[in-house]
């Protein structure tokens, strides 16, 4: 008799070990991490964000960078042609054409490289000099050392990701973009692993170097001052600066020629250069007299070279603008910069302390050309939130010319999730060559006093405001349980939009004071109120909020705008604002340290004048966070 064998069986489940995610001061790395290695996630103002990852092949579209794509051929200076995608390039000199009139047809492309994403103001070629023929070049081409920090990031200052296919060249640099100036790189991951070297030049342009040649996944970690994007340019109470404050090692003069027509430009805008002009009353002047560019063909009459024919008629698209900006800038004393990507140009301008204490760099958008548009690569990032609005002008001209739409751009979460809002991530760029920023254009009122929100904006604002204010209960314990377990991540959101419906807040509105009362039947002129702010809160932080005033009258300056949060029992008023010619207005506030966790509402209070009623914007349900 045979004894029967048994047959082995398959095993159909064995443990997995699953490192564990710890997270201390902003920086979540797994159990056993060496302390110095890139975080697997970070924490933003946000919420939480998660590093890319892949492998050293490229991506879909995504583009390959190389060691020495740097070039100084003033050939290449058209626009990448629509439907093109050349490979990603650092110019050291650029000269604009002369083409300003309506750009062609066709879809332009821009590649999406940043988390969150900052579209479309990748920093890719930045230039902070000018050269003797009128090409703009860097101050100086040398580089130095900006190695990884190693640091969490920075309190006060905002996380990225980048994620990059680099062919190396060894001991050679490549180009790398930045999201903002004012970076600090903090840790790198590269595959294969290497150690590698960064710098930066003049004009904060980053580089990377490797010891061995061949192709690489580079994933980086950075920060950057929230200022730079947007709000206040100074920090409450500060004294204005003067043309006189600016550090004379950021001051580099323009060949002679172009300082006599730059001259001949500020006379013609009326600017006052002395030593002790006010330095933010020029550059607002800079400002809304270059956003104020059309499209349209240059003039054939009149003397001057490309420049000063580009200043003087006002025509053409965002890299025109940008680079007329920059000369006449520096001549009128204030160091700016000429920024490029493969599909917007744009500005950064330096902003002093007074007497000389130092300063930072800021990005203005000038606007441009709409065009027809895709983002590769974006559909899959949250998009960067603004903390704080645009300051500077919008003319009728800088608003206009937004695309109906753009195809693969970041989309931004229902903020009742807790999840990133976008700081106009509906709507997109506005041109090439880029009009206004998202936030210039939700913020902006034009010549008419009508609010340049686009409807996209209005439908998506709309829901959110309907969603929040008429949940029924079963929708509002939805939200609790969001609510619950956001707050075991220690995040929460301050849900405030825009609302159509703005005249009659219930009584029971802590905005709803007497003085507005007993304005009802007067011939005051209406107003209404639209508020935006950060998407989420912590007790004893800041808070961003931004906003509009409408008027009948046409009329919404120089207005008291109190920034109110509900609370059991009453109510309590975090701060105040006073609204800009334009209507708009932006302020950063403190959230009480002693706020009870829950839900609370969001009220911005317009208080009345002889000629204009007083108003209340929608009520907002908000969560507070510790």
């Amino acid at each position: 008799m045979l004894a029967s064998t048994a047959t082995a069986q398959p095993t159909l489940h064995e443990p997995v070990q699953v490192p564990r995610l710890r997270c201390h001061d902003g920086v979540c790395r797994p159990d056993g991490a060496q302390p110095d290695a890139m975080p697997d996630a970070v924490m933003s103002s946000d919420g939480l964000i998660a590093s890319p990852s892949g492998g050293r092949s490229p991506i879909g579209q995504e583009q390959i960078f190389a060691s020495g794509a740097t070039t100084n051929n003033l050939a290449n200076t058209l626009w990448p042609k629509p439907g093109s995608d050349p490979p990603p390039l650092r110019r050291s000199r650029i000269m604009p054409d002369s083409a300003t009139g309506a750009e062609t047809g066709g879809e332009r492309l821009y590649h999406e490289v940043f988390q969150p994403a900052v579209y479309p103001y990748k920093r890719m070629s930045v230039l902070d000099a000018v050269d003797d023929d009128g090409a703009l070049k860097l101050r100086s081409a040398d580089l130095r050392s900006s190695e990884p920090t190693h640091s969490p990031v920075g309190a006060g200052r905002d996380p990225f990701y980048a994620s990059v296919v680099i062919d190396f060249v060894a001991g050679q640099p490549a180009p790398l973009p930045t999201p903002g100036a004012g970076f600090r790189v903090l840790s790198y991951r590269s595959t294969p692993t290497r150690a590698l070297q960064f710098s930066v030049d003049s004009a904060d342009n980053l580089y990377a170097s490797s010891p061995t040649g061949g192709r690489h996944r580079l994933v980086y970690l950075m920060d950057v001052p929230p200022r730079y994007f947007a709000g206040s340019l100074l920090p409450p109470g500060s004294p204005a600066p003067l043309l006189a404050d600016v550090p004379d090692e950021l001051l580099s003069p323009l060949p002679r020629r172009l300082q006599r027509e730059a001259t001949s430009v500020l006379r013609h805008i009326g600017v006052r250069t002395a030593s002790g002009a006010d330095y933010l009353a020029v550059l607002s002047q800079l400002v809304n007299y270059f956003r104020g560019f059309t499209v349209g063909e240059l003039p054939d009459e009149g003397a001057g070279d490309l420049y000063l024919k580009l200043a003087m008629s006002r025509r053409g698209a965002c890299r025109h603008r940008s680079y007329a900006f920059v000369i006449t800038a520096i001549q009128a004393g204030i160091p700016a910069r000429y920024v490029e990507n493969e599909l917007h140009a744009f500005v950064e301008v330096f902003i002093p302390d007074a007497r000389g204490r130092g300063g930072y760099f800021r990005r203005i958008n000038l606007g441009g050309a709409p065009l027809q548009q895709r983002v590769l690569d974006g559909e899959n990032k949250a998009p960067y939130h603004e903390k704080g609005g645009d300051p500077f002008p919008a003319p009728p001209s800088f608003i206009s010319g937004v695309p109906q739409s753009v195809q693969g751009q970041p989309k931004r979460r229902d903020r009742s999730d807790g999840g990133s809002g976008g700081s106009g991530s509906d709507t997109g760029s506005r041109d090439s060559n880029q009009g206004p920023s998202t936030t210039a254009a939700r913020t902006s009122t034009s010549g008419d006093g009508t609010d340049k929100l686009g409807t996209s904006d209005r439908a998506s604002s709309s829901d959110k405001v309907g969603t929040s204010d008429r949940a029924s209960s079963s929708d509002k314990a939805s939200s609790s349980d969001k609510v619950g377990k956001t707050d075991r991540g220690g995040i929460g959101s301050i849900l405030a939009a825009t609302s159509d419906d703005l005249d009659t807040p219930s009584d029971d509105d802590p905005s709803q004071s007497e003085d507005r009362r007993s304005e009802q039947g007067k011939s005051l002129a209406a107003t209404q109120v639209s508020i935006i702010a950060a998407s989420q809160a912590y007790r004893g932080s800041q808070l961003s909020v931004r906003g509009t005033v409408r008027s009948t009258s046409g009329n919404a300056g120089a207005l008291e705008v109190q920034i109110i949060l509900a609370i059991s029992g009453g109510s309590r008023v975090l701060g105040r604002a006073v609204t800009q010619p334009d209507g708009r207005f932006s302020v950063d506030l403190d959230l009480p340290g002693d706020l009870q966790l829950g839900n609370y509402r969001l009220v911005a209070r317009v208080r009345g004048d002889d000629t204009r009623r007083g108003c209340a914007s929608g009520r907002y349900d908000a969560v507070v966070s510790p």
